[in-house]
Order: C-alpha cells, then sequence, then structure tokens
C-alpha cells in the first residue's frame, strides 16, 4: 500500500526526464574564472540532470574521495572524476574536503548526498538540507561551504566533532512534501544512505527538517542526532538565542560600551529563533527592539507574545524591501536567511555592530567580511555564536543532565570555548592583525581543527578509505 502511494505521490515527477537531457559523451572542459574554478559540462547540469546521466551510466552511487597526503582526487566513475576536478580546484569552497558521496533514492527518486570535510578532531557531524538547487555547482558548493563550517563551528564549540553536511534535493516536481507519507519514505531512506556510510558521517536536523524528520532517519540509522524526546534533545532554538546574545554582549563589551541595557537592536526574522533573541534581550533590559519579517501572520504571533512590552516593535515588510538595513541601531541581527550582508546591503548598515543567528550571513566570505570592516562595522561570524544547534543536539549519546554543565558553560565569561571568550579573542585578533573579524574566525577555527580526538582522530577517513576499498559505489 505504502510502496503505491508514494508512486502516486512521485510520478508527476518523471515528466522532468522526458526530453533528452544532456549526452552520455560528456566534454571536459574547464575555465578560471575570478580565481573561482568553473566547469563548462558537470556542475552545470541540473541535480535532476545529473541523475538522469547516472541512470544512462547505470549507476545509482558515487563518490569523490581526496588523498590530501598523497594530493590525489579517487572517483567511482568518470561522471564523478569530472565533478571531482570541478571541487578540488575550487578555491572558495574547497579546503581538503575528505569526501562526497552521492546515491538517489529508491523509491523517492531524490539525489543525496553527504559531505564529509575533516575528521582527525572527531566523526563529520552536520546537518541534512532539504533544499533545491538549480545545478550541481550550487549543490556541491553549499555541501563543501556548510560541511566546512561545521569544522570550525564544532572546534571553535569545543566539540570532538568533524564536519559534515548532508544534502536532499528537492525535484521540480508537484510533490506535496508536507505530507507523512512522502517524508516517511524521503527520510527513512536517507537514513539508509547513513546507515551505508557506516558511520562517517553523523546527521542532524537543518533547514527544511524537523525533529520529526531526524526521528524517521533514526528508523534506519544510528547515525543521527536531534531526535524529538524522549529519545533527544528536541528543538535547540532556545539555546542557540541565548548563545547569539552572549556573541552581541562580547562585542558590546569589546567596544567598551557596557552591556546590552538600553542598547537599540533591529532583529531580521520573528521565526522561532528570532522570538527568543527577543526574550533574551528583554530579560537584559534592552532599549528598542525592532523585528521584520514577510509573513503577515508571524508578526501578529509575535505581537501577541510582546504585547506587554512597549519597547518591541515587530513590522511587516515586504520581499526585498531592504529599508530595515537603515534602520539606526547599536545591533543589527540578522536571524533569517543567510547570504543577506552582500554588497547592496552592507553599505546600507546604520549600526556599530552585526550579530545574528541566520547561518552564512555574508553572501562572499571574503569580499562581504572586508567590506564591513572597511566600513568599521564588528562583525561577529555567524557560526561563532548560532553555535548552540550542534552543541544541544552533538552528545545526545552520553545522555541527559538537568542545567547541564556541558551546555551551560558556553553562555558563560569562565570557560576558555564560550561564546563571549571567543568572540573576544576573534575581535581582538582582527584588531591587533587588522584583518576582518571573518578571517580572524577562520584562522583560530582552523588551528583548533587541527588538534587531534586523543581517542578516535580521524577514524572518520578510516571509514572513508575502507568504503572505498569495499566497492560502495557498486552495492
Amino acid at each position: 500500500m505504502l510502496k503505491n502511494t508514494i508512486s502516486s505521490v512521485f510520478k508527476c515527477k518523471q515528466s522532468i526526464f522526458n526530453k533528452p537531457l544532456f549526452t552520455s559523451n560528456i566534454s571536459r572542459n574547464f575555465s578560471i574564472t575570478n580565481n573561482h574554478f568553473v566547469a563548462t559540462n558537470t556542475s552545470a547540469l541540473s541535480p535532476e540532470q545529473f541523475q538522469e546521466e547516472m541512470k544512462k551510466e547505470g549507476i545509482t552511487r558515487g563518490y569523490i574521495v581526496y588523498d590530501a597526503k598523497e594530493k590525489k582526487l579517487i572517483a567511482s566513475h568518470p561522471l564523478f572524476e569530472d565533478l571531482g576536478k570541478f571541487i578540488t580546484n575550487d578555491k572558495r569552497d574547497f579546503l581538503n574536503h575528505e569526501g562526497v558521496f552521492f546515491q538517489i533514492g529508491p523509491k523517492s527518486g531524490l539525489l543525496f548526498a553527504a559531505f564529509l570535510h575533516k575528521s582527525n578532531r572527531g566523526i563529520p557531524h552536520g546537518g541534512v538540507r532539504f533544499w533545491k538547487y538549480n545545478n550541481m555547482e550550487d549543490y556541491v558548493r553549499d555541501g563543501l561551504r556548510l560541511s566546512l563550517g561545521m569544522t570550525r563551528k564544532n572546534a571553535l564549540a569545543g566539540l570532538y566533532w568533524g564536519g559534515g553536511k548532508g544534502i536532499v534535493q528537492k525535484t521540480n516536481a508537484n510533490v506535496d512534501y508536507s505530507d507523512d507519507k512522502v517524508r516517511d519514505v524521503i527520510f527513512s531512506e536517507y537514513g539508509e544512505f547513513l546507515t551505508s556510510l557506516k558511520g562517517g558521517y553523523y546527521g542532524a536536523e537543518d533547514v527544511g527538517l524537523t525533529t520529526k524528520d531526524c526521528d524517521r532517519m533514526y528508523t534506519k540509522s544510528r547515525f543521527v542526532s536531534c531526535l524529538s524526546p524522549p529519545l533527544g534533545s528536541g528543538n535547540p532554538s532556545s539555546f542557540t538565542a541565548i548563545g547569539t546574545v552572549c556573541g552581541m554582549e562580547a562585542a558590546v563589551n569589546f567596544l567598551g560600551l557596557g552591556d546590552l541595557t538600553g542598547k537599540k537592536i533591529v532583529v531580521q526574522g520573528a521565526g522561532n529563533v528570532a522570538s527568543y533573541i527577543i526574550e533574551e534581550l528583554v530579560k537584559r533590559n534592552a532599549g528598542q527592539i525592532i523585528a521584520t519579517d514577510i509573513d503577515p501572520k508571524l508578526i501578529e504571533k509575535r505581537r501577541e507574545q510582546f504585547k506587554n512590552h512597549p519597547n518591541v516593535q515587530l513590522k511587516v515588510v515586504e520581499p526585498g524591501d531592504l529599508s530595515i538595513f537603515e534602520e539606526p541601531c547599536d545591533i543589527f541581527a540578522p536571524s533569517a536567511l543567510g547570504g543577506i550582508l552582500n554588497s547592496t546591503t552592507i553599505p546600507k548598515l546604520n549600526c556599530k555592530i552585526v550579530c545574528g543567528a541566520a547561518n552564512n550571513q555574508l553572501l562572499d566570505p571574503v569580499v562581504h567580511d572586508k567590506m564591513l570592516q572597511e566600513r568599521g562595522i564588528i562583525y561577529v561570524p555567524d557560526y561563532v555564536n548560532n553555535r548552540m544547534g550542534i552543541v544541544n543536539c552533538a552528545n545526545e549519546v552520553f545522555g541527559y543532565i538537568a542545567h547541564d554543565e556541558a551546555i551551560y558553560r558556553h553562555f558563560g565569561r569562565d570557560w576558555d570555548n564560550s561564546v563571549f571568550v571567543i568572540v573576544s579573542k576573534i575581535l581582538q585578533a582582527s584588531k591587533e592583525k587588522n584583518i576582518p573579524t571573518g578571517l580572524a574566525a577562520n584562522q583560530l577555527a582552523d588551528e583548533l581543527s587541527n588538534v587531534e580526538n586523543p581517542i578516535i582522530g580521524h577514524r572518520g577517513w578510516q571509514i572513508v578509505k575502507s568504503l572505498v576499498e569495499e566497492g560502495w559505489a557498486k552495492q
């Protein structure tokens, strides 16, 4: 019955593949543009077209593995060798990633991937993203960047985990992805994919997923975290908000402005994490708090939530309305979508500090990091202060304690890896070296990420090599 249901739900997807999409004799032409490696073939395909090429070659799995010691690319098939050349020659997002594994879901027909960055500090761990990408370049760049970001986030948080990221491609098909039966298939299949990797990557919740989806993966794999209570730690939004506010406190302190009392703060976004940020700011006696969102229902919900706090102002804005960037304030807190700090918005900013909970706030992590420095705006790198999602769920396997010190030490000022201490170190290094804060954060994170796990350092790389040796792609 379930198989028939899923077949009927996904059958409309087949229309995507009706026309010839790309020749199986793929030419291998590449070019270098502005220090970014651009492939003129495989990376330009849509993920659906890439899947069609896999089908033409009679394969449902593939991998790209990079042996940093030997400086050698290992690909399971010429199709993946093509993509591997694009990945390993990229100068922006690739940093000796240990492996990328792909599979087409047997029933869902969706393209799964696991990006494994670095495992000397621990097994790669990070969320699974359910998103639509227009081409394979965007697909792999996002996976590379996000897995690298997880290595750095975990290292700065003092966690003995490496960096990993999962991706599930949404298709163009007219499928209701909110349907429980559809999600049962998709994420149980991704769980099977995780299990096939034999613990080389631990999945977790990310954009497009809920803890219930993690539960679905868990039905087929033990290599997943962020499970619903009582199995797991549940939604970490409140902890993420506290960590973000600790980052604000560190930045304000660094500038010699005391604490958050009386400060004017603009929060872009009014979602779950943003609402907790507002709560924390109210507790800390912040002055005026302005929050915006494009969703009128969400703003109405927040107005009801904060109706007894006249200093909290909530506004509905139209998509593309950038006026909030020009609002004079002490702190601007991006807490919705990524990529919103760019060449258009940064010149509009009228604040002393940028510190928010959104991921990947800088559209270009080099250009726009430097642009903020040139404008004299203190930027707190997002992966430093929004760490609490992974902190909350990474160590679920070790059990639970009320008011767990392993959680709450991140909010203090004594522990070497607390948000406040790490942000203060980054801002000081930025000042002393006259470098952007994002670069200072990356340098500190990369240094800490080289620390060996005293028990299972490089275990992930050992698993990757064993998967290659055992013929994973042909299983």
